[in-house]
């Protein structure tokens, strides 16, 4: 159900009120002006005897005269109340617009800074979800775990993962119109590979293990092609869903003790965030 707006609604009252009080200023002006002719005509009227009534000195004559002169001017008076209270009406009407404008500037700065405030606090708390790294377990190379995080201060609900790997031969970079596509589903899976939906709690770990043929994993340690590795991460936090995109590219990075060790190297591309 639509209401009739507040300001339309004064508008239609005062325009009334204003057609009301002209009316009667006019019509209060217009009677002085009538009372003010006749009582002009009536004192050149010579009364019975031939004496002009400005000589006339009967004392009932006097107090008639007096009498019309202040009808005449409580006329006046009144017209010029009603001119005046038609024109204090109008500056009503426009402190009150005024008074209206300012209330819904104000009202609108309270809702603004409530959305901030509500805005601020959700950066501040929600859930930050982000692939930490990626780990070689011995003995697995069929098999690479990646870790997930909620660096947030609150759970990340509904988290999901699409994770898949694309190798090629040296120069060892994506394609620039490479797409990142997803895993496809005829591919063989490892135990625990399968893809689910959890709720990541603030400060927790989660690994995901993904399959990897031991063939392409074996030519990238060998440096014969180039391994990637790249996905997303979908989850919920206070009721909007978000995205974490994430990609990494093989490589060997040599330890304290002199020994080059498998790795993961975090790229620029396909590393969004919302």
């Amino acid at each position: 159900m639509q209401h009739t707006p507040l300001g339309v609604i004064v508008t239609v009252v005062a325009l009334l009120a204003t057609l009301a009080l002209r009316n009667h200023y006019k019509e209060a002006d217009h009677r002085y002006q009538a009372a003010r002719q006749i009582y002009e005509q009536t004192k050149t009227i010579a009364p019975p005897g031939g004496v002009p009534q400005a000589h006339y000195t009967d004392p009932k004559s006097s107090r008639d005269e007096w009498r019309t002169e202040q009808d005449l001017e409580a006329q006046r008076e009144m017209a010029r109340w009603a001119w005046w209270t038609m024109v204090a009406t109008w500056v009503g009407v426009f402190l009150l617009f005024a008074t209206l404008y300012e209330s819904g500037v104000t009202a609108r700065a309270a809702i603004d800074a409530v959305e901030l405030a509500r805005l601020t606090s959700e950066q501040e708390l929600r859930a930050y979800v982000g692939c930490m790294g990626i780990i070689i377990e011995p003995g697995q190379e069929g098999s690479i775990a990646l870790v997930f995080k909620n660096s947030g201060v609150t759970p990340a609900y509904e988290l999901r993962t699409w994770i898949n790997y694309w190798w090629n031969a040296p120069p060892s970079a994506l394609p620039p119109d490479f797409d990142f596509p997803d895993f496809p589903e005829e591919r063989p899976f490892v135990e625990g590979a399968t893809p689910s939906v959890c709720v990541l709690q603030p400060g927790e770990d989660k690994t995901v293990y993904f399959p990897i043929y031991s063939t392409v994993f074996n030519e990238a340690r060998a440096g014969q092609c180039a391994l990637f590795m790249y996905g997303r991460a979908t989850y919920r936090t206070f009721g909007t869903e978000r995205l974490s995109q994430f990609c990494f590219k093989y490589t060997k990075l040599q330890s304290e003790d002199g020994v080059l060790r498998d790795s993961f190297m975090l790229l620029d591309r396909h590393n969004r965030y919302t």
